[in-house]
């Protein structure tokens, strides 16, 4: 049996249309709803970007300023070092009352010194050496950081105490041979003294033939920051020479 639609069919129609129309509607609700959604949720990220950039910023800021600061001490420190180190090798020496105290303290009652001078020798600087080392970059010398003056001032210091050594030149008389050996030996073994030398020895006019007068030289010993000279060659133990 057949249904029968008494419904005109401009009902059904309009029907139709307000079904698709609703359909419409909440498509576009969602659509909105979905845009509105995602702009809220992008507009609250933006916010919580630009709160943590705001923050960057200010940790950039305190970092920067610190480098600063750390740039600043570190450049007071370095000057500081530089004054420090300057004005320590400017007191190297070894006092000269510690250095006769080292002559002085092994003469024995035998030997008479009748005097004491220090004597400031210039080394020789080795010609070949020099030629052998290599000229300085123009370039490499422009690109390095400038020196401090005190760094400046130190290796103009270090190189004048570098090129010169201290003598002590001694005279005496003895009539001890032995006696003479002995204290040069005991200079050697000093740890302020270097290379004990006899110079020369004369017999001394007089009662006792065997008394001689004697010339002798010791090095200082190089103090704290200057690099010892390099060593004589054939350099032997001090030995005492004979009487003529």
């Amino acid at each position: 049996m057949k249904d029968i639609d008494f419904l005109p069919s401009t009902y059904r129609e309009l029907h139709r249309q307000r079904r698709a129309t609703m359909v419409r509607l909440v498509l576009l609700l969602s659509v909105a709803g979905t845009i509105i959604a995602a702009a809220l949720t992008q507009h609250a990220e933006r916010r919580r970007v630009m709160s943590r950039l705001a923050d960057m910023q200010l940790l950039h800021k305190e970092a920067t300023v610190r480098q600063a600061m750390l740039t600043d001490l570190q450049s007071k420190l370095e000057q500081a070092n530089a004054t420090a180190a300057m004005l320590t090798f400017l007191r190297h020496p070894w006092p000269k009352s510690q250095i006769l105290t080292e002559v002085l303290s092994p003469l024995p009652e035998a030997i008479t010194l009748e005097r004491i001078e220090f004597v400031p020798v210039i080394l020789q600087t080795d010609s070949s050496a020099q030629m052998a080392i290599a000229p300085p970059n123009p370039e490499a010398a422009a690109d390095a950081p400038p020196k401090l003056p005190a760094v400046d001032d130190l290796d103009t210091l270090r190189k004048q105490a570098e090129s010169t050594v201290q003598e002590i030149r001694i005279w005496g008389l003895t009539s001890d041979h032995a006696a003479l050996h002995a204290y040069l030996m005991a200079l050697g073994e000093s740890k302020l003294l270097l290379n004990p030398q006899l110079e020369s020895v004369d017999g001394v006019q007089g009662e006792d033939e065997t008394a001689i007068r004697f010339t002798a030289h010791v090095t200082v010993r190089p103090s704290h920051g200057v690099n010892p000279p390099a060593p004589a060659e054939n350099s032997a133990a001090p030995a005492v020479a004979r009487r003529n």
